[in-house]
């Protein structure tokens, strides 16, 4: 099974994202638009495990969860990664995200000890909103709008990545809270 930890968004939150998706649109020639319900944020990727990996996985949750307490984030702006000719356009994470590093970071200490090898790239909090972009016009991201509101990120959950009936989907296999006495941050 092909696996990444994430943190899911709410429909308000996703519908924010789509109104930034749709305003790229406008200034794209094409593009692979991730969809509504594919909208997260991504804490680590795993790639492919099998049943006993899921299961450490699970385990691994539970303990960054009794670990690390439950914070918000805000959306910062939207920017794109440059692969070739084509870009991969997000939106960025801007207040919070030092609890966001430290919550990666708490995963990573722990990821060697369930039998997951240690990430070596530096984290870079970001939303995917479109893969594969070609622009027409790039001035279309400085019209995007912002979202103002706060996030409260109080769940990790471990999600799947699958093809069903030719279309790529994200499942939810696991989900934990993250508990609010903490022991540490």
């Amino acid at each position: 099974m092909r696996v990444f930890l994430a943190i899911e968004f709410s429909d308000e939150v996703k519908n924010y994202l789509s109104t930034v998706q749709n305003t790229v649109k406008i200034g794209c020639k094409k593009g692979n638009f991730t969809l509504y319900d594919h909208f997260h944020l991504t804490l680590r990727f795993i790639g492919d495990t099998d049943e006993k990996g899921i299961d450490h996985l699970c385990d691994l949750i539970d303990h960054v969860s009794k670990e690390f307490g439950p914070f918000s984030i805000r959306l910062s702006d939207i920017g794109s990664f440059n692969k070739g000719r084509k870009e991969i356009v997000w939106v960025g994470v801007g207040d919070g995200v030092i609890e966001l590093e430290q919550l990666v970071n708490c995963i990573e200490a722990q990821i060697e000890s369930f039998g997951f090898p240690r990430e070596r790239r530096k984290y870079r909090p970001h939303i995917t909103i479109a893969r594969q972009v070609e622009f027409k016009e790039l001035t279309v991201l400085n019209q995007v709008p912002v979202y103002k509101e706060e996030i409260k990120v109080d769940t990790i959950s471990l999600m799947q990545s699958h093809r069903k009936n030719g279309k790529l989907v994200y499942t939810p296999l696991y989900k934990k809270t993250l508990i609010e006495n903490r022991t540490s941050n």
